[in-house]
């Protein structure tokens, strides 16, 4: 059985505010969001965050620049024409194929991007940290998007074998 992590909300706090203390002048995401929410796109982030994993962040810029040339938003993502999946292939690598192909139809049969996380699931990559993401910095909503490297941050603290929740028991330690 996978263990989840828990935290006791005053103990969060209070470590919130001591790394708050330790970096004057950290702003957080909920105060971006206020201020910048004009300027935030659910699609563009979901697109960054879907095409992240396991692109170092060089080849992430250039192949960004490239999609969003090509889908600049969800309509013309959504439009799926007879070249669509050979222009596709052209602009992402292989891995990243089905994420877009699944993004697509999804966008083509609701119009815009999901707003809540079992919604963003059924996106075919994007997993709990991704729909985290998109909640948060695409949609101001409160989330809190974890990786594999917070979680084994979190059992070099706390030892207590908690892991990401899409990754099984047997796969090493957190």
């Amino acid at each position: 059985m996978t263990k989840t992590f828990s935290i006791d909300p005053v103990q969060l706090i209070a470590t919130l505010t001591e790394i708050t203390s330790a970096y004057p002048g950290f702003e957080w995401e909920s105060d971006r969001w206020k201020r910048d929410s004009r300027l935030r796109s659910p699609y563009r982030v979901l697109v960054l965050f879907g095409l992240s994993p396991r692109t170092r962040d060089g080849l992430l810029v250039d192949l960004c620049r490239r999609f969003f040339c090509r889908f600049p938003g969800s309509q013309e993502l959504a439009k799926q024409g007879e070249d669509f999946q050979e222009c596709v292939k052209a602009i992402v690598r292989q891995s990243q194929v089905p994420f877009v192909l699944s993004l697509s139809q999804v966008l083509a049969d609701r119009g815009s991007v999901p707003k809540t996380k079992e919604e963003l699931l059924k996106i075919n990559g994007v997993g709990h940290k991704v729909a985290e993401s998109v909640l948060a910095y695409g949609w101001g909503e409160d989330a809190l998007p974890l990786d594999a490297n917070v979680y084994r941050v979190l059992n070099r603290i706390h030892g207590d074998g908690a892991r990401p929740p899409s990754v099984p028991e047997n796969c090493g330690n957190y």
